[in-house]
C-alpha cells in the first residue's frame, strides 16, 4: 500500500486532465454555467440515456433500501424494549428477536431493494413521459407482491391480508417518494437542503388544505396531511455564497440530521408528559410506557424526515460522482482534481466554494475538444482519483 506521502506527490496524466476538464467545459457551456459548484451536478450530466437509467434505478434503490433499514432498526428495538414490560415471557421473548433482526436491518434492507427497484423504474416512465408504462408498473407492483406471498401456499385471504400488510409498511417510503419527486425532472432531481428555519404560517396553511375529509373519518388521509403539515413548516433556505467545495451538500446532510434529531426530541419531550400519566394508571411500568411509545413512535418518523429534508439527495449526490468515475467522465474525488487544476495548472480559479476556468476562451477551447479524449489510462487499474493503483 502507497504510504500518504508518496500517494500526495502522483500527478494526473495528460490525458486525464484533458478529458476531465473537457467534460467540464462542456457541462458548463450546455448549461451557460460561468462557475461551477460540486452540489450543482445533476443526473443530465450523464452524457447517454442508459446511464441516467443506471443513475435513476441505483440511486433509488440505495437511498430507500437504507431509511427501510434505519426504519426497520428503530422499530426492532422499540419493539424490543417494550417487550421488556410485558408480563409474558414468549411475547418478550418474540420481541427481542424483532429487536434483534432490525439491529441487522436485513429485512428492512431487502424490502428496501424491492421497493426502490419499482420506484427507480417509475421514475424513469415518468421522466421519459411514458405515463402507460408508469401506471403498468405501479398498478403490476401490488400484483407481484399478492403473487409471491400467494407462491408460499398460503390461503388467498391470508396471502390478501399479508400482502395488505406488506403494502402498508411501503406506504410511507411510497409517500415520501411521490410528493418530493412530483417536481422534479433530469435537470433539477437532487436538490440541497442547506439551511431549516421553522415557520407556524406554513404548518397551519398546509393543515388547513381538505380538511373536511377530517369529517369523513379518512384516517390515513389525515395522518398523511398531519404528517405533510410537518414537512412544510419547514422553510428551505440555500446560501447565496458558499466558501467551500461542496458546501451545500454537507450543510444538506446537516439539515437532514437537524430534522431527525428534533423529531426524536419531540417524541421525547411528550414522553416526559405521557410518563406521570402512566405512573398514575400503572405505576413504574405504566410511566415507562408512557414514555417509551411516543419516543419510540416519533424516533420511527424521525427516519422520514431525515430522508425528506435531504437525506437521499445526499445519497444520490454520491451515486451520481460514482457513475461519473466509473464512466471515466471525472474522478470520484472531483474537488481535489479541480483544486490540482486550479493551483498547478493554472486553468481554473476558485471562486469561494465554486471553480471557474480562468479565460471564456479556454473554457470554448476544451468543450471544442474532441469528445472521444480517454481519461482511463490505457487499461491501468485505477483508484477513485483516478490514480494507477498500487499494491
Amino acid at each position: 500500500m502507497a504510504s500518504p506521502r508518496r500517494k500526495e506527490s502522483r500527478q494526473y496524466t495528460e490525458a486525464q486532465a484533458t478529458a476531465w476538464l473537457a467534460w467540464l467545459a462542456r457541462g458548463m457551456r450546455k448549461r451557460g454555467q460561468t462557475v461551477f459548484l460540486l452540489e450543482q451536478l445533476q443526473p443530465s450530466w450523464l452524457a447517454t440515456r442508459r446511464e441516467r437509467w443506471t443513475y435513476l434505478v441505483l440511486s433509488r434503490t440505495v437511498w430507500v433500501a437504507v431509511a427501510m433499514g434505519a426504519f426497520w432498526v428503530v422499530l426492532g428495538l422499540g419493539m424490543a424494549s417494550i417487550g421488556f414490560l410485558d408480563a409474558d415471557p414468549t411475547v418478550t421473548v418474540a420481541l427481542l428477536a424483532v429487536g434483534g433482526a432490525g439491529l441487522i436491518g436485513v429485512v428492512g434492507v431487502v424490502f428496501g431493494l424491492a421497493l426502490g427497484l419499482a420506484l427507480g423504474l417509475m421514475d424513469l416512465c415518468r421522466f421519459e413521459k411514458k405515463k402507460a408504462l408508469f401506471r403498468l408498473v405501479a398498478v403490476s407492483g401490488p400484483l407481484i407482491v399478492l403473487g409471491l406471498v400467494t407462491l408460499t401456499g398460503k390461503p388467498l385471504n391470508e396471502a390478501l391480508t399479508l400482502s395488505l400488510g406488506f403494502l402498508m409498511y411501503l406506504l410511507p417510503f411510497a409517500l415520501i417518494w411521490g410528493v418530493r419527486g412530483r417536481k422534479r425532472n433530469i435537470e433539477n432531481d437532487i436538490q440541497t437542503v442547506e439551511a431549516l428555519t421553522w415557520s407556524w404560517a406554513g404548518f397551519r396553511k398546509s393543515l388547513k388544505k381538505s380538511w373536511w375529509w377530517v369529517l369523513l373519518l379518512q384516517y390515513f388521509y389525515v395522518i398523511y396531511r398531519l404528517f405533510r403539515a410537518f414537512l412544510d413548516g419547514y422553510q428551505v433556505d440555500l446560501l447565496e455564497m458558499k466558501t467551500i467545495p461542496n458546501e451545500g451538500v454537507r450543510l444538506t446532510a446537516r439539515s437532514a440530521a437537524i430534522a431527525g434529531r428534533r423529531v426524536v426530541m419531540a417524541g421525547v419531550a411528550l414522553g416526559l408528559l405521557g410518563a406521570p400519566i402512566g405512573a398514575l394508571i400503572d405505576g413504574l411500568s405504566g410511566a415507562l410506557i408512557g414514555f417509551l411509545v411516543p419516543a419510540w413512535v416519533f424516533a420511527v418518523v424521525s427516519t422520514f424526515a431525515g430522508v425528506w429534508f435531504g437525506g437521499a439527495d445526499v445519497l444520490q449526490h454520491y451515486i451520481l460522482r460514482l457513475i461519473l468515475r466509473l464512466r471515466g467522465y471525472a474522478p470520484f474525488r472531483l474537488a481535489r482534481f479541480l483544486d490540482y487544476a486550479a493551483s498547478e495548472l493554472g486553468f481554473l480559479q476558485k471562486v469561494g466554494g465554486g471553480y471557474m476556468f480562468i479565460h471564456r476562451y479556454l473554457l470554448e477551447h476544451f468543450a471544442d475538444a474532441e469528445e472521444g479524449i480517454e481519461a482511463g489510462g490505457g487499461g491501468q487499474a485505477l483508484d477513485l482519483d483516478g490514480y494507477p493503483a498500487t499494491d
